[in-house]
Protein backbone atom coordinates (compact mmCIF):
# COMPACT_ATOMS: atom_id res chain seq x y z
CA UNK A 1 0.00 0.00 0.00
CA UNK A 2 2.76 2.27 0.85
CA UNK A 3 4.45 1.89 -1.95
CA UNK A 4 1.39 2.07 -4.65
CA UNK A 5 1.84 5.26 -6.49
CA UNK A 6 -1.80 5.34 -7.10
CA UNK A 7 -2.44 7.71 -3.58
CA UNK A 8 -0.22 10.27 -5.38
CA UNK A 9 -2.67 10.52 -8.49
CA UNK A 10 -0.33 8.51 -10.61
CA UNK A 11 -0.49 5.45 -12.68
CA UNK A 12 1.69 2.40 -13.77
CA UNK A 13 -0.38 0.03 -16.55
CA UNK A 14 0.50 -3.14 -17.34
CA UNK A 15 1.63 -4.08 -14.22
CA UNK A 16 -0.12 -7.74 -15.08
CA UNK A 17 -1.07 -9.06 -18.14
CA UNK A 18 -2.99 -11.83 -19.62
CA UNK A 19 -1.31 -14.95 -20.88
CA UNK A 20 -4.36 -17.10 -21.49
CA UNK A 21 -7.73 -15.19 -22.49
CA UNK A 22 -9.80 -18.63 -22.10
CA UNK A 23 -8.78 -19.20 -18.48
CA UNK A 24 -8.04 -15.47 -17.93
CA UNK A 25 -5.27 -16.04 -16.29
CA UNK A 26 -2.61 -13.30 -15.39
CA UNK A 27 0.71 -12.73 -14.19
CA UNK A 28 3.37 -10.11 -13.05
CA UNK A 29 4.45 -8.19 -15.81
CA UNK A 30 7.94 -8.70 -15.09
CA UNK A 31 9.43 -6.86 -18.86
CA UNK A 32 7.81 -9.00 -21.08
CA UNK A 33 5.23 -6.39 -22.33
CA UNK A 34 6.09 -3.05 -22.08
CA UNK A 35 4.85 -0.65 -18.83
CA UNK A 36 3.34 2.97 -18.97
CA UNK A 37 3.75 5.58 -15.95
CA UNK A 38 1.24 7.93 -16.54
CA UNK A 39 1.02 10.89 -13.88
CA UNK A 40 -1.44 12.94 -12.52
CA UNK A 41 -4.32 10.20 -14.07
CA UNK A 42 -6.50 10.88 -10.87
CA UNK A 43 -6.51 13.20 -8.01
CA UNK A 44 -3.96 12.36 -5.11
CA UNK A 45 -5.25 11.05 -2.26
CA UNK A 46 -2.19 12.45 -0.55
CA UNK A 47 0.25 14.66 -1.72
CA UNK A 48 3.59 13.82 -3.77
CA UNK A 49 5.98 15.14 -1.46
CA UNK A 50 4.63 13.22 1.22
CA UNK A 51 4.35 9.55 -0.57
CA UNK A 52 7.90 10.50 -2.02
CA UNK A 53 9.43 10.91 1.74
CA UNK A 54 7.66 8.04 2.41
CA UNK A 55 9.62 6.08 -0.24
CA UNK A 56 12.80 7.66 0.97
CA UNK A 57 11.78 6.49 4.49
CA UNK A 58 10.91 2.65 3.39
CA UNK A 59 14.48 3.28 1.91
CA UNK A 60 16.40 4.31 4.98
CA UNK A 61 14.81 1.76 7.29
CA UNK A 62 15.99 -1.15 4.79
CA UNK A 63 19.48 0.52 4.32
CA UNK A 64 19.64 1.00 8.33
CA UNK A 65 18.42 -2.87 8.81
CA UNK A 66 21.31 -3.97 6.08
CA UNK A 67 23.84 -2.25 8.02
CA UNK A 68 23.19 -3.52 11.34
CA UNK A 69 22.27 -7.08 10.42
CA UNK A 70 18.53 -6.76 11.03
CA UNK A 71 16.19 -9.37 9.30
CA UNK A 72 13.09 -7.53 10.32
CA UNK A 73 12.92 -3.85 9.28
CA UNK A 74 9.56 -3.20 11.11
CA UNK A 75 10.16 -5.26 14.20
CA UNK A 76 9.44 -3.11 17.22
CA UNK A 77 5.88 -3.63 18.75
CA UNK A 78 3.77 -2.15 21.17
CA UNK A 79 5.37 -4.88 23.50
CA UNK A 80 8.71 -4.65 22.47
CA UNK A 81 9.21 -1.01 21.10
CA UNK A 82 13.02 -0.94 21.51
CA UNK A 83 13.55 -3.97 19.06
CA UNK A 84 15.68 -3.25 16.21
CA UNK A 85 16.32 -0.09 17.35
CA UNK A 86 19.15 0.17 20.46
CA UNK A 87 22.31 -0.64 18.33
CA UNK A 88 25.65 -1.77 19.90
CA UNK A 89 28.69 0.92 20.34
CA UNK A 90 31.01 -1.39 20.50
CA UNK A 91 30.21 -4.14 17.51
CA UNK A 92 27.43 -2.19 15.84
CA UNK A 93 24.88 -5.17 16.07
CA UNK A 94 21.40 -4.23 17.51
CA UNK A 95 20.53 -5.20 20.95
CA UNK A 96 17.86 -7.85 22.07
CA UNK A 97 15.72 -8.23 24.67
CA UNK A 98 16.10 -11.55 26.73
CA UNK A 99 14.50 -12.65 29.91
CA UNK A 100 16.76 -13.84 32.57
CA UNK A 101 14.76 -16.18 34.26
CA UNK A 102 14.46 -18.12 37.68
CA UNK A 103 12.89 -20.46 40.20
CA UNK A 104 12.33 -17.02 42.46
CA UNK A 105 9.77 -14.61 40.40
CA UNK A 106 11.63 -11.84 42.14
CA UNK A 107 14.84 -12.51 40.74
CA UNK A 108 12.87 -12.96 37.17
CA UNK A 109 14.83 -9.69 34.66
CA UNK A 110 14.13 -8.55 31.62
CA UNK A 111 17.60 -7.44 30.08
CA UNK A 112 18.65 -5.75 26.52
CA UNK A 113 21.90 -7.15 25.60
CA UNK A 114 24.09 -7.24 22.14
CA UNK A 115 22.83 -10.38 19.64
CA UNK A 116 26.89 -10.37 18.91
CA UNK A 117 27.68 -11.09 22.53
CA UNK A 118 27.85 -14.77 22.36
CA UNK A 119 27.75 -15.95 19.07
CA UNK A 120 29.92 -19.17 20.10
CA UNK A 121 28.32 -20.81 23.13
CA UNK A 122 30.00 -19.92 26.46
CA UNK A 123 32.89 -17.37 24.55
CA UNK A 124 31.86 -13.43 24.24
CA UNK A 125 32.03 -12.26 21.22
CA UNK A 126 31.61 -8.75 22.14
CA UNK A 127 32.50 -7.41 25.55
CA UNK A 128 29.17 -4.64 26.19
CA UNK A 129 27.33 -4.62 29.15
CA UNK A 130 23.75 -5.41 29.34
CA UNK A 131 21.40 -2.61 29.70
CA UNK A 132 18.07 -3.58 32.19
CA UNK A 133 14.38 -3.23 30.93
CA UNK A 134 13.51 -0.35 33.42
CA UNK A 135 16.88 1.50 33.04
CA UNK A 136 16.41 1.38 29.07
CA UNK A 137 13.03 2.56 29.33
CA UNK A 138 13.45 5.62 32.19
CA UNK A 139 16.10 6.50 29.81
CA UNK A 140 14.05 7.09 27.24
CA UNK A 141 11.28 9.07 29.44
CA UNK A 142 14.53 11.02 30.49
CA UNK A 143 15.69 12.07 27.58
CA UNK A 144 11.90 12.45 26.24
CA UNK A 145 11.15 14.99 29.15
CA UNK A 146 14.45 16.82 29.01
CA UNK A 147 13.35 17.89 25.32
CA UNK A 148 9.68 18.89 26.31
CA UNK A 149 11.42 21.02 29.06
CA UNK A 150 13.66 22.71 26.39
CA UNK A 151 10.95 22.56 23.38
CA UNK A 152 11.70 26.01 22.79
CA UNK A 153 15.46 25.78 22.56
CA UNK A 154 14.78 22.58 20.18
CA UNK A 155 11.82 24.54 18.30
CA UNK A 156 13.98 27.20 16.87
CA UNK A 157 17.34 24.94 16.69
CA UNK A 158 14.95 22.84 14.01
CA UNK A 159 13.88 25.91 12.57
CA UNK A 160 17.37 27.25 11.37
CA UNK A 161 18.19 23.92 9.89
CA UNK A 162 16.28 24.13 6.85
CA UNK A 163 17.34 21.15 4.17
CA UNK A 164 16.86 20.32 0.68
CA UNK A 165 16.04 16.85 1.82
CA UNK A 166 12.18 16.33 1.44
CA UNK A 167 12.12 13.42 4.33
CA UNK A 168 14.28 15.41 6.92
CA UNK A 169 11.88 18.38 6.21
CA UNK A 170 8.77 16.27 6.84
CA UNK A 171 10.07 14.62 9.56
CA UNK A 172 11.03 17.81 11.20
CA UNK A 173 8.11 19.90 10.22
CA UNK A 174 6.03 16.22 12.14
CA UNK A 175 7.84 16.63 14.91
CA UNK A 176 7.60 21.00 15.01
CA UNK A 177 3.73 20.52 15.28
CA UNK A 178 3.82 17.96 17.49
CA UNK A 179 6.15 20.09 19.81
CA UNK A 180 3.62 23.26 18.94
CA UNK A 181 0.87 21.09 20.02
CA UNK A 182 2.43 20.38 23.37
CA UNK A 183 2.39 24.72 23.78
CA UNK A 184 -1.19 24.95 23.93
Amino acid sequence: MLSNEKYKGDALLQKTYTVDFLTKKRVQNTGQIPRYYVEESHPAIIPKDMWEAVQLEMERRRAFAEKHGIVKVDYATIENSFAGRVICGNCGSPFGRKVWNSTNETLRRKIWRCNKKYTIKGKKSCENKHIDDTTLYQAFIDVFNAILENKDHFLNKWREQVSDDLLKNIKQNSLLSFLRKLQH
